[in-house]
């Protein structure tokens, strides 16, 4: 594959379109550009040792972001609740046991949008609901917590089960290996 074509690959629209219809995944974007301009910001004043209209723009984009990304999540509950129910998160070949870890990762999930959604009105409107949105996105973080713990546990399952299966396979590729030098030999046919 040329230079171009390689580049031309990253710039896939129609991947990316698939990727970010669905608003888990879409958030993940939102948070790299988010936290990456954020951090960005941070770094230039750092290195400038005072704040620029640049690095302040950065962090005012990031701070944005940050806000819109609330809203942008208000569907993520939906989302939660049809991958607990219908096991979308899962993949084809996940264990029974990793099944029912996602399944609850899914279920952290649905307790942390709608903590993450009251926050939200907490921080924007704090006297339409009267509640202590910091106090409130702290429990949202400790459900959202659980899930990266479950999902951490997850995939390292899957990778346990990757790697068996791996190894798995070259045994039988050595066995093979093996069974075509004693048909070699067994017929007198030389393996060099």
């Amino acid at each position: 594959m040329a230079d171009a074509d390689k580049s031309l690959a990253l710039l896939d629209v129609d991947k990316f379109a698939r990727y970010s219809s669905s608003t888990f995944r879409a958030d993940k974007f939102y948070k790299t550009i988010g936290y990456g301009l954020g951090a960005m910001g941070h770094l230039m004043a750092h290195a400038t040792q005072q704040e620029t209209e640049t690095s302040k723009g950065f962090k005012a984009i990031a701070s944005n972001i940050s806000m819109a990304r609330y809203v942008i999540r208000f569907t993520g509950g939906l989302e939660s609740y049809a991958a607990w129910k219908n096991g979308s998160w899962c993949y084809g070949d996940d264990s029974d046991h990793v099944k029912r870890i996602v399944s609850l990762q899914a279920l952290s999930m649905l307790v942390y949008y709608p903590l993450e959604h009251t926050s939200y009105v907490g921080f924007v409107a704090p006297k339409l609901l009267n509640v202590d949105a910091m106090q409130i996105s702290r429990l949202s973080c400790r459900a959202w917590g659980v899930y990266i713990l479950l999902d951490v546990y997850a995939n390292a399952l899957r990778i346990r089960a990757l790697t068996a299966k791996e190894k798995q396979i070259k045994e039988q590729k050595d066995l093979s290996g093996e069974e075509v030098i004693a048909a070699f030999t067994v017929y007198g046919l030389d393996w060099n």
